[in-house]
């Protein structure tokens, strides 16, 4: 069964396909609607709506480019340091910089 908002849109590509098929409207007229009187003076434009997931995914984007560029070479040398055991965790300016975040929204002010 075909939903009910789909329904009017296929009788209306019906009436103007057996339109078109008893000559009563040329193929180059039906999209128009003005049936070829003065053309120019109507013009159809599309319009673009964006969806609220298409504007939520927008945001996201933005907000992932205003990010600051990983320093892969660190995050390689902390891996490795962590892997093997190396890596010392500085217990002060842990608490300083989860103070900071809370604070202000980011470490260090």
């Amino acid at each position: 069964m075909v939903p009910i908002d789909q329904k009017d849109k296929l009788n209306n590509i019906n009436r103007l396909l057996s339109r078109q098929r008893l000559g009563k409207v040329h193929p180059d007229q039906s999209a128009d609607r003005t049936g070829g009187k003065n053309q120019s003076s109507t013009v159809v434009q599309d319009k673009y709506v964006q969806s609220s997931r298409g504007i939520e995914i927008n945001a996201i984007r933005d907000r992932i480019n205003q990010l600051p560029a990983v320093d892969m070479e660190k995050v390689e040398r902390l891996k490795q340091q962590i892997a093997g055991g190396s890596y010392q965790v500085n217990s002060e300016v842990l608490a300083e910089n989860i103070l900071a975040v809370s604070v202000n929204g980011s470490p260090n002010g």
